[in-house]
C-alpha cells in the first residue's frame, strides 16, 4: 500500500501552523523565558532554580503543581528538610495522566529518590554526568539511562526530561531518530501515513527520515525533538482529540489559574514566547475543534478561524 500523500500534505500544513503558533512543547519555551530578567523581572529563575522547575514540571506535568512544590521546597536541598505537613501538601498536588504512576502520593518517592541521587552536588553537575561525550548524539542513550535510574521515571518521562534539559539549559545531547520505535504514538502515526506496520526499527527510522525531509522541503524544518512531538500530535488530531493551538489553550489556562503572585511573571513569559494573534487564543481546549479534522475528513481548523466549527 503506498503512503498517504494527502495525510503528508495535511501534516505539512499542521506543522506550519504549529511552528507559527510556537505550539510545539510551549512549556519548555516558557520556562526558558522565565530565566530572563528582562521578561520575568525579580521572579526570574537562576540556573539552579530553572533546573529544579523543569524537573518539577516533568514530575507533575502540571504548572501549578510544579510551582506549589517549589513553594514548599525552593531547592533540592530544601526538600530534604520538608516536614510532614509539606510532604502531605506535595502528595496531594495534581499529577498529569502521563505521570499516573505517581498517583496516590507516589510522587514523594520520586522526589526523594531524585534528591538522594543528587547527593551534595548541584543539579547542573549531576545532569552533566549524563553527557560524557563531546558529540551530542552520543549522549542520548547515556542521558536516558541516567535519568531512568530515578525511581518512577519511564521512557516517556526520561525523553521529555532530556528534551527540556536540552532546550532550557543547553544540555549537550541530541537524538538522531527521536527513539520513535519505543514510542507508540509517533510510531502509529507514521504507520498510518505509510499504510502498514513497520517491520523493524530500521524501517520506522527510514520513514521518519523521509517524512522529516518532506516537511523540511515544505518549509517546516524541525529538530528531532519537535518532530517527535508534531508527528504524535498529528496522530491525536486524526483521532479527534487535537488541533493546532490546543497546547496554547491548555497552557494559557494553566497560567490564568495561577495565584496572582505567580500569574504575573508567568504571563509575561507566555507573552514573550507566543506571537500574536496566537497569544490571544482563549484559555481551555475546545472540544468541537478537537473533533473537526476527523469529522470533516481533513479540514484543519484552529482557534483563530472565524468560521463556526
Amino acid at each position: 500500500m503506498p503512503k498517504d500523500d494527502q495525510a503528508l500534505a495535511d501534516l505539512a500544513e499542521f506543522g506550519r501552523l504549529s511552528v507559527q503558533a510556537a505550539d510545539i512543547e510551549p512549556w519548555a519555551a516558557i520556562i526558558a523565558a522565565m530565566t530572563r530578567r528582562e521578561v520575568a523581572g525579580a521572579a526570574a529563575l537562576s540556573r539552579e532554580a530553572a533546573l529544579w522547575m523543569l524537573t518539577l514540571y516533568n514530575t507533575t506535568d502540571d504548572l501549578l503543581s510544579a510551582l506549589t512544590i517549589a513553594s514548599v521546597a525552593p531547592t533540592p536541598a530544601a526538600w530534604r528538610r520538608v516536614g510532614e505537613d509539606g510532604r502531605a501538601r506535595v502528595a496531594g498536588v495534581k499529577v498529569g495522566r502521563e505521570r499516573r504512576n505517581l498517583y496516590a502520593g507516589k510522587i514523594l518517592r520520586r522526589m526523594d529518590d531524585y534528591v538522594f541521587r543528587l547527593g551534595t552536588q548541584d543539579q547542573a553537575r549531576w545532569f552533566a554526568e549524563a553527557t560524557p561525550y563531546v558529540v551530542a548524539l552520543n549522549n542520548f542513550e547515556p542521558a536516558m539511562r541516567h535519568l531512568m535510574r530515578v525511581w518512577g521515571v519511564g521512557r516517556l518521562a526520561a525523553f521529555e526530561w532530556v528534551e527540556f534539559l536540552h532546550k532550557i539549559d543547553g544540555l549537550r545531547v541530541e537524538t538522531g531518530d527521536a527513539a520513535l520505535w519505543e514510542s507508540s504514538g509517533p510510531r502509529e502515526s507514521l504507520e498510518r501515513i505509510y499504510g502498514r506496520s513497520a517491520t523493524d526499527r530500521c524501517q520506522l527510522t527510514d520513514w521518519a527520515w523521509e517524512t522529516k525531509m518532506h516537511l523540511a522541503a515544505q518549509g517546516v524544518a524541525l529538530t528531532w525533538w519537535d518532530f517527535e512531538t508534531l508527528i504524535c500530535d498529528f496522530n491525536v488530531m486524526r483521532k479527534g482529540r487535537y488541533y493546532p493551538g490546543k497546547h496554547l489553550a491548555m497552557l494559557s489556562e494553566e497560567v490564568a489559574d495561577l495565584p496572582e503572585v505567580w500569574r504575573v511573571p508567568w504571563q509575561a513569559a507566555y507573552n514573550a514566547v507566543v506571537p500574536e494573534p496566537w497569544r490571544s487564543v482563549p484559555p481551555g481546549p475546545v472540544r468541537e475543534l478537537e473533533r473537526h479534522y476527523m469529522i470533516s475528513g481533513g479540514d484543519i481548523r484552529t482557534p483563530l478561524d472565524a468560521v463556526e466549527v
